[in-house]
């Protein structure tokens, strides 16, 4: 599940430069459909904050983009992650831990996270930009919409050490 604003880092400027997806086949292979999720009720059950959110959904192959936002790159990479973790764990299985156990989501959303950070410094011209980019994607993690309860300088320490537990 991931989420962004559209004003984050300038994203309106680059929908316009960069190749972002509202539906159809994305760079990784899943398709993308405007549309809620099978899991869309249970999701929203758990967390009634998604309403008020851009939010999209990876189960299994397919993006869902209940929306119709247009999904940047790094979302796109975030939510392929998920996608092949479910296609490898069981999407229904996966959706099940994942609202249950906050662990796995945290687990689950770190990894993702990180995957979107990865691409978006890839993209930066400078320390600043890699920054703001870390400061961004470690503000979305610490999200109450997760509810993990834990600090975001705490996670950006975390994504800085590319670890959860704190080892290297």
């Amino acid at each position: 599940m991931g989420f962004f604003k559209v004003e984050d880092s300038n994203l309106k400027a680059r929908a316009k430069r960069d190749r972002w997806v509202r539906q159809g086949k994305t760079p990784f292979g899943q398709k993308v459909l405007v549309d809620t999720p099978p899991v869309y009720e249970a999701v929203t059950r758990r967390f009634p904050m998604v309403h008020d959110k851009a939010v999209v959904f990876s189960y299994g192959d397919k993006v869902y983009n209940p929306q119709g936002i247009a999904i940047p790159y790094e979302i796109l990479a975030h939510e392929a992650l998920h996608g092949e973790r479910q296609d490898t764990y069981g999407v229904e299985r996966w959706w099940d831990e994942y609202l249950k156990d906050k662990l796995f989501r945290l687990e689950e959303e770190f990894d993702a996270h990180m995957v979107e950070w990865e691409h978006l410094k890839s993209w930066a011209t400078n320390r600043h930009e890699r920054r703001a980019f870390e400061a961004l994607v470690s503000k979305k993690l610490a999200s109450p919409i997760y509810d993990f309860g834990i600090k975001r300088l705490t996670l950006r320490e975390m994504m800085r050490r590319g670890t959860l537990d704190g080892t290297s």
